[in-house]
This record gives structure tokens, sequence and C-alpha cells, in this order.
């Protein structure tokens, strides 16, 4: 079975004025030390000194997180909400703005004022939302500022339990069971984000399960641990202390690459199924926002991804190896995912 979720304009709206009038409280981040060099840091950029030229900032900037705290959207924006505020000399808050995921908070960056004290950060869960056509606007409507981050990719776990009572240990033994056993399994995935992606795939390959909606990350872990779904699709790290509590086990991970920080699961890729989707994080302004400030902001970012404390917090947070990617490069590599979930526009309707 198959649940599909689509907000009216009436809902969405009703909802985003609600939002509209939230605030957000000051962040930052916790350093976690490490004495391993962050080799893959950018070195800062040489437009730095013609962004600082911009007179911005003069007040508060507040950036949407379209989720709920916790997860990995809003770790990485935290990552960077603290080396940022120093950059700039003002305080940056976060606003943590969830629904149907990630596109009312999407809508309302979009929505606001085009003067640089709004900034949307989102996550591939954007070009979903796309796709989904529950937001109906693009990148190109933004002014987009830089690309900050890359997930390892999402992983495809089950319950020890249930791996040791079926003898499931990679994803070729998956895919014998849900062909012994068709219709069986339930995947438990976030209608309209990254995790339907990479169930769609999973259908796509022939696995023969039905992807139910269970909720968020903390949910879908919750449903899994009630045993009232089989599979769930998750950051690896929402769940990695499940993994090394011998709780749950990563049969692949959807990326084509192997994660450097998680040498133990293999890829979709590796394991002879094309189950790709990264996971970007990114900036980006309300359309018709001075590009000056897009640069300014995205000098300040790099600036942070730059220190030994970031390529620290991410590698031990979520796996993650330092990625930076300003203007045009960064939008590029969004515009390329997109495109590798476009065939599946039909699943979403």
């Amino acid at each position: 079975m198959k649940k599909r979720y689509k907000f009216g304009a009436l809902l969405l709206s009703a909802v985003l004025a609600m939002s509209l009038t939230a605030c957000g409280g000051s962040a930052s981040s916790t350093p976690v030390s490490s004495s391993s060099p962050a080799t893959s840091a950018p070195a800062p950029s040489s437009d730095a000194a013609s962004t600082a030229e911009v007179d911005w900032p003069k007040k508060d900037i507040s950036v949407i997180v379209p989720f709920n705290p916790g997860g990995d959207t809003d770790f990485n924006a935290r990552c960077y909400i603290e080396g940022v505020s120093k950059e700039l000399g003002v305080n940056v808050n976060v606003v943590n703005v969830n629904g149907n995921g990630g596109a009312v908070g999407a809508m309302q960056a979009k929505q606001a004022a085009n003067d640089g004290y709004t900034v949307l950060f989102s996550s591939s869960a954007f070009l979903t939302a796309q796709l989904a056509e529950t937001i109906d606007f693009t990148l190109d409507d933004m002014t987009f500022s830089c690309l900050v981050g890359q997930g390892p990719g999402n992983c495809i776990m089950i319950s020890k339990a249930f791996s040791d009572a079926n003898g499931i240990t990679d994803l070729a033994t998956l895919k014998a069971y849900c062909d012994a056993n068709p219709g069986v399994l339930n995947c438990a995935a976030d209608t309209g984000a990254t995790t339907q992606i990479c169930a769609l795939m999973l259908k796509n390959k022939g696995f023969d399960l039905n992807v139910v909606d269970t909720g968020n990350s903390a949910e879908r872990i919750t449903a899994m641990l009630g045993g009232n779904v089989d599979i769930i699709i998750n950051s690896y790290g929402s769940i990695k202390s499940y993994i090394e509590s011998g709780d749950f086990v990563c049969l692949g991970i959807c990326t084509d690459q192997q994660p450097t920080h998680i040498p133990d699961v293999q890829t979709c890729v590796a394991q002879g199924f094309d189950i790709v989707f990264p996971s970007f994080f990114f900036f980006a302004f309300p359309g018709g926002t001075d590009e000056a400030i897009a640069e300014k902001w995205a000098a300040a970012c790099e600036k942070v991804a730059a220190t030994q404390e970031y390529a620290d917090m991410v590698r031990d947070a979520y796996a993650q190896d330092v990625v930076f990617d300003a203007g045009a490069a960064g939008k590029d590599k969004l515009s390329e995912a997109y495109q590798q979930i476009a065939s599946l526009k039909a699943e979403f309707q």
C-alpha cells in the first residue's frame, strides 16, 4: 500500500500564517574535540574582501530550518550558526518551521522580505518537495548562496531480531525475502521527503514491499523498535547508536561512493542496486535578495567550513566529510540531484 499526502493551498497558507509569527532563539553548537586533520576543509575564498563592502547586516538574521530540531538538517544548520554570527557581527537565530516534508518552511522563506534578514537552510528534501508539488517554485525563484554539506547517504535498516530470524544481512538477501514474500514487508518513510525517494527506488529495483508513512526520523525509529514496520530509511547519524547497540542492522547506504567514515557498510551500488540520492544541505535567500548579500553570507560560511572544529562536529555526529560549494557550483550539484529523481514524479502524484 502507498499513502500520499498533498496539502491544499488554503491549509498551507493557514499554517504559514501561524508560523510567520514564530520567533527563534539564538543557537550554537558544542564542538567535539579531535586531533585528526581536516584534510578536505576548503580554503577561505578570495572574494571575501569584496563582499565585505556590502552594507549588511545591520540587525539579527533568521535562518528558517524547515524541520523539527534534532534531525540532520537542523544539526547541519546549527554547525554554522555560531561561526557565521561571529563573522558577520550580528545574532543569527534558528527558526524551526516543520511541516509537509519541509514544504511549509520553504514557502515561508520564499515569502519573506528579500532584505537579507531571512535565509532558508534546507536539504535535498527541497527537491523532493518540487517533485511532489508541495511547493510551486524552484531554486531559480530563490537567491542561492551556497551548498554547505553532504550527508553520507540514507541507510536502509532492519531490526537485528528480524535479520537473525530470516538470515537477512544485505540487500541481496532482503530482495530474496521480498521475492518469497511479496507485499509483506512495510518500509517506513516520510512522505514527500528524501526517505520516500529512497524507498521508491527500492521498489523500482524489484523489492516488493509497501511504503508507509510513519512520520519523521524519530518516529520511524520508534515504529521499528515497536515492531510496527520491518524496514526504515534514516540518516546514519540518527541510527548509529542503534547499530552500535546491536538493535539495528544497516543493509546498505543510498549512495554511489563509499562514505569515508562508514567503512563497514556497503553502498547500494556496490551491492548491485542503483539506489542513489545525495543528501545535500544549502543556504538560499528569498528571490530578489541582493546577490552581494548571498555572496557575503557564503564567504562567512566558507570560513566556518574551513575550521577543524566544524570538520570534527560533522564527522563525529553524522559521518560527514567537509563539502562546500558557493554560488553556481553548489546550485549545479542540486540540479543534477533533481535530475536523478525526476523519473519518479508519477509516484508522487
